[in-house]
């Protein structure tokens, strides 16, 4: 790796990891033709091809697997010796990065957040909305908060808050629909998460119950199931802190799971001592059990 400039590498890694230059320059923030530059330019320095190039997108070589293994050991060492020299930072400042699902950071997170800053106004949160499950070992976030059943191993952290499921139509269209009548649901259009809630019971259960006909559309996320739910579309499966009194919508039912998902905060191990996130992560933990 004489004469090799680390970033060089990194354009290798996402595009190895992605599978498109487009997808790595999204996640690199950096346009297409960007990374496009940098690839050739890598491969023309160490005279070897990396990728084959064809319509579906890239793909490494023989000889790119091997480079790949060998790059992101070298990457894992680096985020692994970052993690642990912020792990002893004792200070109250810097920036905590936290990823977050679109509803979450829409209809729950704000107030938590809004009084975490008056209290440590010296601590910056850099907040990034997105489905994907943020890696933590590569630094991809600090803290995670998302909602499911359980933790990975690799993380530690704690259950927030259940997560109470109701179901929901605007008014309007409730209009020219029978009466409401709970666990019968003939005559009324579904708006439902898709399969990437797979996993969540309520909404498991429901889709048993429902026809295919029932279900006019599916959503990744939760935000997005409530707006279409304000234009009328149908019922939705919306978790009870997205429905608000007063824009439109009625809670119809609210179904109840034993065994509930929860909203969860998550960090990596290396950085349970560093005082901002320790201090973040048990503020949360406190704002949320005195029902702030």
């Amino acid at each position: 790796m004489q004469d090799q400039n680390w970033d060089d590498y990194h354009y290798f890694l996402n595009v190895a990891r992605t599978g498109s230059l487009k997808a790595a320059g999204a996640v690199m923030k950096v346009n297409q033709s960007t990374v496009f530059r940098r690839i050739n330019a890598l491969e023309e320095k160490l005279q070897v091809k990396l990728f084959t190039r064809h319509k579906q997108g890239y793909t490494l070589t023989e000889v790119g697997e091997g480079i790949f293994k060998d790059i992101e050991g070298i990457e894992n060492v680096i985020h692994s010796v970052v993690r642990r020299m912020s792990g002893q930072d004792v200070s109250l400042s810097g920036r905590i990065k936290v990823s977050t699902t679109a509803s979450i950071a829409f209809a729950w997170l704000p107030k938590y957040l809004k009084a975490f800053k008056q209290h440590y106004p010296d601590i910056k949160l850099d907040v990034e909305i997105t489905q994907k499950h943020a890696n933590l070992a590569r630094r991809e976030a600090d803290v995670v908060i998302s909602a499911g059943n359980s933790r990975s191993d690799t993380m530690i952290g704690r259950a927030l808050s259940p997560i109470d499921f109701v179901l929901c139509a605007h008014k309007d269209y409730l209009k020219s629909k029978p009466k409401w009548n709970a666990g019968y649901y003939q005559g009324y259009e579904f708006l439902m998460p898709n399969e990437f809630f797979s996993g969540f019971k309520v909404r498991d259960n429901l889709m048993k119950k429902l026809t295919d006909s029932q279900v006019v559309l599916l959503c990744d996320q939760f935000s997005g199931l409530y707006n279409f739910c304000l234009q009328g579309m149908g019922v939705a499966l919306l978790p009870k802190y997205l429905y608000k009194k007063g824009d439109g919508l009625i809670e119809l039912e609210e179904l109840a799971d034993p065994n509930p998902n929860h909203i969860w905060i998550l960090t990596h191990p290396d950085l349970k001592h560093t005082a901002r996130i320790k201090v973040f992560m048990e503020f949360m933990r406190k704002a949320v059990k005195a029902g702030l």
